[in-house]
């Protein structure tokens, strides 16, 4: 694609561009998701397993790699409490709560 956007820039004939994906992939929720590889539609928690480990492989690091790793099996096993998020009501002084 560069290359004929290169040759468009400069006056020349573009080469005709083709992509063709390997799949597709999407993360629904509940540790489910729905893909088509290599033609193949799949869906539930394979998937989904599957999503997450393409996502890791496109995280920079092997640090942030491993805390993105971490941090989603904690989630799996202790969902957020949201009593120690501190939300606050809409116009609610700061000061006045505990």
């Amino acid at each position: 694609m560069a290359q004929n956007i290169a040759r468009q820039v400069g006056g020349e004939l573009t080469r005709p561009f083709g992509y063709h994906p390997k799949g597709l992939m999407s993360a629904i929720g509940h540790n489910r998701a729905v893909a088509r590889v290599f033609g193949l539609n799949l869906s539930g928690f394979l998937p989904w397993l599957l999503w997450r480990g393409f996502y890791l492989l496109y995280i920079p690091t092997l640090a942030r790699k491993v805390r993105v790793y971490l941090e989603w099996n904690w989630a799996m096993f202790f969902p957020p409490d949201i009593a120690h998020l501190r939300f606050r009501r809409t116009g609610e002084d700061a000061d006045s709560g505990p």
